[in-house]
């Protein structure tokens, strides 16, 4: 090859070169990556991935192999300490609303305690340290059960009131407890539409709180409002629950208004727990 037809080669791929991300694809069928590898890592991170799980990414270079997930971006974070990667992040992952910040994967992660229920890092370093702060105690929601135990049957009346005569078959099953001063609706359904209901019934006065969830907060801005995260994070649910039914008992509200999450997976004991507290007051948008 000649020299000046080697240099111009040499420039046409140094322009189609990506010195930032991780992305590849410019030397596709040149360049093996985990193809001769024992394991998938994709693969193994799907299996332990859960609708509901909030994850985290160290060293997530430009968020390629995060968005090839597909998680729900609201329960989604991510974290790159090299600059030009960061910046690459702020303009994609951020408009999506993932959770980005910049930060050295093998130093502190600004994230609070207890935040994650899964935490990736594909090829970076990490603080072990770190990754046992920030991971949520594990729950164990009714699917893993019924993956070791097979079919597992849940009693009526976790999701009802007990009926004349009906004896419950554990104390946390008795009547209405858990619950605030004032009386609570619980508004069952989509999102969208139990949140709009709320906002169609709600009285036009302060002493009407609302629990929901982080997306309609705005909604009720002249009300006082406890959010318990965003919709599909039914673990952040079960941690905020009785929070934001004690605050709404220091804000000394005569009723309230309350989202109810579905009852997949851990949502089901948020779900008992919320129609407790309301003495099963239960509405349908």
């Amino acid at each position: 090859m000649k020299q000046n037809d080697l240099l111009a080669q040499w420039l046409a791929e140094e322009q189609a070169a990506h010195i930032h991300g991780w992305d590849f694809s410019h030397i596709r069928g040149r360049y093996q990556e985990e193809d001769i590898l024992p394991w998938d890592y994709g693969r193994m991170v799907r299996q332990y991935l859960q609708p509901e799980s909030r994850i985290l990414d160290i060293d997530t270079g430009g968020g390629e192999f995060l968005l090839s997930l597909g998680h729900p971006y609201a329960l989604t974070a991510a974290a790159e300490g090299y600059p030009p990667n960061a910046d690459l992040c702020r303009r994609t992952l951020l408009p999506l609303g993932i959770d980005f910040r910049e930060a050295d994967g093998g130093g502190p992660l600004p994230f609070p305690d207890r935040s994650f229920d899964l935490i990736l890092n594909r090829h970076g370093d990490y603080d072990p340290w770190e990754i046992f702060r920030l991971l949520r105690p594990g729950g164990v929601p009714l699917e893993e059960l019924q993956a070791v135990l097979g079919e597992v049957e849940v009693d009526p009346a976790v999701v009802r009131p007990l009926g004349d005569g009906e004896q419950p078959r554990a104390p946390g099953m008795k009547y209405r407890h858990y619950a605030p001063k004032a009386p609570v609706t619980v508004v069952r359904g989509d999102p969208m539409r139990s949140a709009q209901y709320i906002l169609d019934h709600i009285a036009d006065s302060y002493w009407e709180g609302v629990i929901c969830f982080n997306e309609f907060a705005h909604w009720f801005e002249d009300h006082p409002v406890e959010q318990l995260g965003g919709s599909l994070d039914r673990f952040e649910h079960a941690r905020r629950l009785f929070r934001a039914l004690r605050a709404m008992d220091e804000n000394g509200v005569k009723h309230i208004w309350a989202q109810c999450p579905d009852t997949d997976g851990m949502g089901l004991a948020v779900v008992n727990r919320l129609n407790k507290a309301s003495g099963f007051h239960i509405v349908d948008a």
